[in-house]
């Protein structure tokens, strides 16, 4: 539900940083307007998704790790990993002028949920390794699980904001 929220919300920001958008989906080369369009409609979905994610996880681990450092860890590395994403990543996909940007984008969004769930399930795997007989089994279902359905949700939900800017 957090993840079709912050879909909703980016929709309503989307408005907000509607020029630097328009000019990142049109040229789809590096400017700064569209990387920090980019940068603001994901990162307040991001955050609120993965905080209302990780307090739901830490709920349903009894409670055995501490909610601050559970939280504020999966936060800041899924952040960081999405900027690493939006600065890296992205900009050498779409240097790519051989293939169309809807391929470009659905890789572009596999990738940014690939690093993401993998920054977060990393952090969340250190303390949970204490607790847990077998704590490697959650980063790989973490990653898959996020992969998924983060590929699913935002593709659809910023697909359609792309095919309404257009």
């Amino acid at each position: 539900m957090s993840m079709l929220l912050g879909t909703f919300v980016m929709a309503l920001i989307s408005d907000t940083v509607r020029n630097g958008l328009q000019q990142f989906v049109e040229k789809l080369s590096f400017n700064v307007a569209g990387v920090q369009a980019i940068a603001i409609l994901l990162g307040f979905p991001l955050f609120l998704s993965i905080g209302v994610a990780s307090i739901i996880q830490w709920a349903a681990l009894y409670q055995q790790v501490a909610v601050k450092s559970w939280v504020a860890e999966s936060a800041v590395s899924g952040l960081g990993a999405a900027f690493l994403v939006v600065s890296v990543i992205i900009i050498s996909i779409m240097q790519r002028s051989d293939t169309p940007p809807s391929i470009n984008y659905l890789w572009i969004v596999f990738t940014m949920f690939l690093i993401i769930s993998t920054g977060i399930s990393y952090f969340q795997w250190r303390q949970l390794r204490t607790i847990l007989i077998h704590a490697w089994h959650w980063p790989l279902i973490a990653i898959a699980t996020w992969t998924g359905m983060g590929t699913l949700i935002v593709g659809l939900g910023m697909g359609i904001i792309i095919n309404n800017l257009r």
